[in-house]
């Protein structure tokens, strides 16, 4: 009992051991809030590689691509149950002009609404944000809703921006404001244009059924022509400026001089659903062909996409995968003799496979089982369909070893950065052997009388180490819940800061996120408050052998 006793006594008295339990908290609060913050990142990064590309990919590494791929995704669905679903993607170069903008860009060859079970294309869109009917043919009236909503944004930001007081007003971003403001108006018009003459459209087009419907006696000739000449008219003007579902293109949302951020995190888009976009493509699947002339082709821009992932979104355009099939000369090819019309003499090509796994088997260990299945299975078909993959053969990888090079960099970064904070963090221990020595050294004389009166040596060395645990526990507590506020509430801190001082440490004029991830993982928290604990026994433990050993006579005698 007097142990118990005599700890706490020392705990609330010893204004020494409050720095100890200060010095405790602050380095598990920072080694909190560093590691907190890079799982965040990681996560993030981890949850848009995977939603980019599904659970499994299989590439196929000759330029002349995958052929039979839909025979092959039937053939994987029914060889490995634990697939899901799959589709095939097609992956090239060219060059992407709107307007006066021109960028190097990935095209990406998408079947919709394949992609949709396969992957999280849907998540994070300006027009279709959560369909679960995500297309390249959105309803026209939910575009000019969701224009006139962004109009809405720029009208706010303007209106903020321009309330603050002069030296502090953002004269070049209030200019950007403007423009991105007076493109989206003129996109809009084009918009409601075009639906106004798609209502003409179909009223001319009742009209002249019900005139051609007539007999030939009171049928008026001269309205039908002009009826028809009409309508040729809206259709040709239609054609040109809002072009069909197969030649309409999704944009990343991070695509240079496309969009931009505002200092407060709001994204601010130029180019807006109904922009006329031309692509310029190099058919890379005319591959025995030493001259490669370009191909070019116009489409609208209905919609943009964002996976989190800046290399991904700021150079890659989406395009309807039979459309890009046939700007690249990856369709299938029918033989030149004309005894055999219509026979294929090379199949249709992708240049990637991309595979969705059933949850229960969705983890990484399990996933690398399926891989090996999905690989015996690309073997036994290329074994039986020698058109197949070509001379190189295919190869499957899990998403995460797809994106290694991206994942593989952060997590290296969180391991350096947290092993530094931890060698910080071993101040915490030195500091809480220099505190309790110097206890131990004050007490001398406590530790005589409690020798003296019948206290045995363990029992003294147990009221020093209870004394460090005390402290380690209560310091990793209020470590613990300060970190875990700041990282939670971390966002309205640094608005706090840029508010006041002027000061914002996360740009959101460059990166994606929108927000800083402020996610605590309990594990995190858990491993931490054992570390904590260790780190203060280690730190009392010379003091306490040394008051352990003490005689009570030199105790004492001592002074």
């Amino acid at each position: 009992m007097y142990k118990l006793f005599l700890c706490l006594r020392y705990l609330r008295r010893r204004y020494l051991a409050l720095v100890a339990v200060v010095a405790v908290a602050l380095c598990v609060a920072m080694v909190l809030i560093v590691v907190s913050l890079f799982d965040g990142f990681l996560y993030k990064v981890e949850h848009a590689a995977r939603g980019l590309c599904g659970d499994i990919v299989v590439d196929g590494y000759s330029i002349s691509g995958i052929k039979l791929y839909d025979e092959f995704i039937v053939y994987l669905k029914d060889e490995v149950p634990e697939v899901e679903a799959a589709t095939p993607v097609i992956y090239t170069y060219g060059l992407l002009r709107v307007g006066s903008r021109t960028n190097t860009v990935q095209i990406c060859g998408i079947r919709l609404p394949e992609r949709l079970a396969v992957t999280q294309f849907q998540r994070d869109m300006f027009v279709q944000d959560g369909w679960k009917n995500t297309s390249f043919d959105p309803p026209l009236e939910h575009l000019i809703s969701r224009t006139e909503r962004h109009m809405e944004l720029i009208e706010s930001i303007i209106q903020r921006e321009s309330s603050k007081p002069d030296d502090k007003r953002d004269e070049h971003l209030l200019h950007r404001l403007y423009a991105a403001e007076n493109n989206s108006a003129r996109q809009r018009e084009m918009l409601i244009t075009v639906s106004l003459l798609r209502k003409t459209l179909e009223m001319k087009r009742r009209e002249l059924q019900a005139e051609q419907a007539k007999p030939a006696g009171l049928r008026n000739d001269e309205k039908i022509r002009q009826l028809t000449e009409r309508m040729e008219e809206v259709t040709e003007w239609l054609g040109k400026n809002f072009r069909p579902p197969e030649k309409r293109v999704i944009l990343g949302l991070g695509l240079a001089n496309m969009s931009f951020r505002t200092p407060d995190g709001d994204t601010v888009r130029l180019v807006t659903p109904g922009r006329r976009a031309v692509l310029t493509i190099l058919p890379l699947g005319r591959g025995s062909s030493t001259t490669i002339t370009p191909n070019t082709a116009t489409f609208t821009v209905i919609d943009d996409a964002r996976t989190d992932l800046y290399i991904i979104d700021s150079n890659t355009v989406y395009v309807p995968f039979e459309t890009i099939q046939e700007l690249t000369d990856m369709g299938a090819e029918y033989s030149a003799d004309e005894d055999k019309p219509g026979v294929i003499a090379i199949p249709a090509r992708c240049t990637q496979i991309q595979i969705k796994i059933k949850p229960a088997y969705a983890s990484d260990s399990k996933l690398i089982k399926v891989r090996q299945k999905v690989n015996s299975a690309i073997k036994k078909f290329a074994d039986n369909n020698p058109f197949f993959a070509g001379a190189i053969p295919a190869d499957a990888q899990t998403w995460r070893e797809k994106q290694a090079k991206y994942i593989g960099t952060i997590e290296k970064q969180r391991a350096v950065v947290t092993i530094m904070f931890g060698v910080i963090s071993l101040v915490s221990v030195l500091m809480v052997f220099a505190i309790f020595h110097m206890i131990v050294t004050q007490k001398i004389r406590d530790i005589g009388v409690v020798r003296a009166v019948g206290g045995s040596a363990g029992g003294v060395m147990q009221i020093f180490l209870g004394f460090g645990t005390a402290t380690a526990m209560l310091g990793s507590a209020i470590g613990l819940t300060g970190g875990y506020f700041f990282v939670r509430n971390i966002n309205e801190i640094e608005d706090w800061m840029s508010n006041w001082f002027g000061v914002r440490v996360y740009d959101r004029e460059v990166y994606l996120f929108d927000k800083i991830p402020n996610t605590v993982e309990p594990m995190t928290m858990l491993w931490l408050a054992v570390g904590a604990l260790v780190a203060g026994l280690i730190g009392v433990l010379l003091p306490a052998i040394k008051a352990g050993r003490m005689q009570p006579v030199e105790a004492l005698r001592y002074e």
